[in-house]
């Protein structure tokens, strides 16, 4: 997981880069016709087109979890654009005999070249794309402690595909698309061998463009500079997407063990509605990865947890609406599993199915408008009350894993 959590700020830090670039000198003059910066997110599933061509070893297709993806790109003009995104899938890795050896990650860095051709009014726009770059594969989670085979590789890889964009409003677009990878060969520890594992793969996926004129340049941007984002009295739907990091505050619940203070990546999401210009409820959805350890063996497992929670939300718009600070608060539920071992259970005699706890979640943050349906924020969320099951040395313990969240990322509003 270290290689790819290191692949990911690369990638996070080459955005960045961008933001400033554009942020800093927002009257740049590119010549016309627009030039456009978009976010896209998408998930969806990979399909391997060679999945057994390492003897002894196969990858599960379709993939296990799903395809998930993020890209930064930019349109200049009407038919072109460039765009940079960072792609992950896990799969199972069986052995010869059909065995769960562990789990198996790809996540790729790409640079893509899009041609676009706007049809219907540009309402409807279907693309072709090409590119390449490079992918980590990682082995991890194991299952079979006698596999005598794992580690990481990278390798470079190309791509094609293509798709089509539908757009909602102006500045948003639901996506489909079909991609190939292809030459993605990284190699595996196998014995005593380095054997190539061939991950080239179909990416089959849905997703969302979400354009931020406002950074960009041309007629829409001076559109969008013109008419500022605002907070609204109207009732408008939202989807919200965020990342960060979640810190436990309840570690040592159980004697010999505990939970690492500091999570792994942290995401959220939620699916709400602005009823007027101070009041709101939100479905909310969280995941994290706790990492669970002893006193006297070190690693024990991986730990993922997962909250969904109902949440009110009101919040208070100031300076000409375009900053609103709120608070949060409501009920949910809390889902706990072991996750990838780090030791055999043999040895921790640590285990637990997938338990469900209550769970009560209160927080604030603020957003800023940086458009008419688009605002950044920062959240921070306590969740606790959570409790789950688990199994320490044949006896039954209770673990508790409440933690602070803090995350940032966009909320996108419609209509």
């Amino acid at each position: 997981m270290y290689a790819i959590e290191r692949l990911m700020r690369f990638y996070w830090t080459g955005i960045r880069a961008v933001l400033v670039l554009l942020t800093a000198a927002p009257g740049v003059a590119f010549a016309e016709p627009d030039f456009r910066p978009y976010l896209h997110f998408h998930y969806g599933k990979a399909l391997y087109t060679q999945p057994d061509d390492t003897p002894g070893l196969e990858l599960e297709t379709p993939s296990e979890e799903p395809a998930l993806g993020t890209g930064f790109g930019v349109e200049f003009g009407r038919h072109w654009a460039f765009e940079y995104s960072l792609d992950y899938v896990k799969t199972n890795l069986r052995e010869a005999d059909g065995s769960k050896a562990g789990d198996y990650s790809t996540a790729v860095m790409l640079g893509q070249i899009m041609y676009r051709h706007p049809l219907w009014n540009d309402r409807l726009v279907p693309f072709a794309m090409a590119g390449g770059g490079v992918g980590l594969g990682e082995f991890s989670g194991r299952e079979d402690f006698t596999f005598d085979g794992g580690g990481s590789d990278y390798d470079a890889l190309g791509v094609f595909g293509g798709g089509f964009d539908y757009f909602l409003v102006d500045n948003i677009a639901l996506t489909a698309q079909a991609k190939y990878y292809f030459g993605l060969d990284p190699s595996v520890r196998l014995g005593a061998h380095r054997p190539e594992l061939s991950n080239d793969q179909v990416v089959l996926s849905g997703g969302l463009r979400v354009y931020l004129d406002s950074l960009g340049a041309g007629e829409r941007a001076r559109a969008s500079r013109s008419d500022p984002g605002r907070d609204s009295d109207e009732m408008r739907g939202y989807l919200a997407l965020r990342a960060g990091k979640g810190y436990f505050t309840d570690r040592h619940t159980i004697p010999g063990i505990a939970i690492e203070r500091t999570s792994g990546p942290l995401g959220n999401g939620a699916l709400g509605v602005n009823f007027n210009r101070y009041l709101g409820a939100e479905l909310a959805i969280e995941l994290s990865r706790a990492q669970i350890t002893s006193s006297t063996l070190g690693s024990v497992t991986g730990y993922p947890v997962y909250t969904g929670a109902i949440l009110g939300r009101a919040r208070y718009p100031m300076f000409d609406d375009r900053f609103s600070p709120y608070v949060l608060a409501g009920v949910g539920v809390g889902f706990g599993e072991t996750g990838d071992r780090d030791q055999p259970f043999s040895v921790t005699g640590f285990g637990g199915d997938n338990d469900m706890s209550g769970v009560f979640v209160l927080g604030g943050g603020a957003e800023y408008f940086i458009q008419k349906n688009v605002a950044v924020g920062l959240e921070v969320k306590y969740t606790t009350l959570f409790e789950t099951e688990v199994t320490v040395n044949g006896r039954p313990g209770e673990l508790s894993p409440d933690y602070v969240s803090i995350s940032a990322g966009l909320r996108i509003f419609y209509p």
